[in-house]
């Protein structure tokens, strides 16, 4: 008969379930390491898209840094301003002289901040309903070209009349109307005072572009004229608006005395 071995009474273990309950925490503590990870990338992502959007908006929490862009438009205001310091000098003396003349008045010089507009009222140009210029505004035209030749600027010359329809005459509107007379300013500018015809061109806007409302006689008259714009020379220098928000987004105060970066719409005398 075999001989029985006597077990020994081992302990009693841990319940079963403990296992399944340690690998159940071990995937949550799993589970939330990699939400921590998620929420963090997410909020590197947020910060950059709202760093985008503020910069495309124009909103900052703090100062920007902006000291290349200083260093580039330095240079370019500085032509600018004595370009612009160039043509006021220009319209000072022409000032003067159409005053001398007996034109004050009736021609005026205007600074704006795409350069110099002469304006010049259409009663002292031409007839009513004509554009053949009056032999008594040539030297006034002269005087005009003798200051224009000695700028590089280009120059536009716009026409405008009143809102008053043609009722008869050699033009059909006041759009054609509007555009010969300039068309004639130019011409005369070209052939008598010896400025470069690549230099000039001539508009016509009729009664599109009023001064003033044309409610009554006296608003009209002031609609009737020629423009002749002096304009900036280069893209950057003839649109000097566009330099002044990169001044003031770079903390830097555009505006100077004696000419300045920046010309506001003004008349001369101020």
């Amino acid at each position: 008969m075999p001989n029985l071995i006597n077990e020994d009474d081992c302990p009693e273990g841990l319940p079963g379930w403990l296992a399944t309950f340690g690998d159940l925490m071990s995937l949550l503590l799993t589970f939330f390491v990699l939400l921590l990870s998620f929420s963090s990338m997410e909020e590197i992502k947020f910060q950059k898209a709202m760093g985008s959007l503020r910069g495309s908006l124009g909103v900052f929490d703090s100062e920007p840094e902006l000291s290349q862009p200083i260093r580039i438009l330095m240079p370019l205001v500085r032509g600018s301003v004595a370009q612009s310091q160039n043509i006021r000098k220009s319209a000072e003396e022409l000032e003067k002289t159409l005053s001398d003349e007996g034109f004050e008045g009736d021609i005026t010089l205007e600074g704006t901040a795409s350069g110099l507009v002469i304006r010049i009222q259409a009663p002292v140009l031409y007839d009513v309903g004509r554009a053949v210029l009056k032999p008594s505004i040539q030297n006034a035209l002269n005087k005009i070209g003798d200051m224009l030749i000695l700028l590089p600027n280009e120059i536009v010359v716009q026409g405008h009349t009143d809102n008053r329809p043609i009722i008869r005459g050699d033009y059909a509107s006041n759009w054609e109307l509007s555009f010969q007379r300039a068309v004639n300013v130019v011409r005369y500018l070209i052939t008598e005072t010896n400025i470069h015809g690549r230099r000039l061109s001539a508009e016509g806007y009729g009664e599109h572009r009023p001064l003033v409302p044309n409610t009554t006689q006296e608003n009209r008259a002031k609609n009737r004229r020629v423009e002749i714009h002096i304009l900036y020379a280069g893209e950057v220098d003839g649109n000097l608006e566009i330099i002044a928000k990169a001044f003031e987004q770079a903390g830097v105060d555009g505006q100077r005395d004696g000419g300045g970066a920046i010309l506001k719409k003004r008349s001369w005398e101020e």
